[in-house]
């Protein structure tokens, strides 16, 4: 997994989301999402799989916003489905 910041306080997630990742994901979003007052976009289009403890971790990311006052973002496209023949 790697996580990049990119413009306007948003992180870029590659690679997978499990469970042996998700610490590093939820310190880096916690940090990210915990420094003053406005929203944060987490781009999860590099994400190749979204474990529960992924999905977690976002739950945690969003009441954490809440009570900054502020709203995560998502993104997520719609995965694409392989064509059959």
């Amino acid at each position: 997994m790697s996580i990049a910041f990119a413009p306007a306080p948003r992180l870029r997630i590659d690679g997978l989301i499990d469970a042996a990742t998700v610490e590093e994901f939820d310190s880096e979003v916690r940090t990210a999402g915990s420094t003053g007052g406005r929203s944060l976009a987490v781009d999860l289009a590099g994400v190749t799989h979204l474990a529960s403890a992924g999905v977690a971790a976002l739950h945690r990311l969003t009441a954490l916003h809440r009570d900054n006052g502020t709203t995560p973002r998502r993104y997520a496209p719609p995965a694409q489905r392989p064509m059959s023949s």
